[in-house]
């Protein structure tokens, strides 16, 4: 049976585009095997908290952002758990 992952992360990767955006990518570790995998998603690296891996902000964008990636780790814990 495959374990749950553990730490999932949302990580800014530094390397920005011609936009100045960063690519964010979700980082999970499963049985000690560790895999970024793209998001899709971009923001300005000084809109994000390394610590809590969300834009920082409370205009609702930035919550509609927060929960789209919210609802990424979701599906990955779904995924995993079955």
């Amino acid at each position: 049976m495959l374990k749950l992952p553990s730490p999932q992360e949302f990580r800014l990767i530094q390397k920005k585009h011609s936009s100045g955006d960063a690519p964010i990518y979700l980082r999970i570790t499963v049985e000690g095997n560790r895999v970024e995998i793209t998001t899709g998603q971009e923001c300005k690296p000084d809109r994000w908290n390394p610590k809590t891996g969300r834009l920082t902000g409370t205009k609702e964008d930035i919550k509609r952002f927060n929960a789209y990636l919210d609802n990424i780790q979701a599906m990955v814990y779904r995924a995993t758990k079955n």
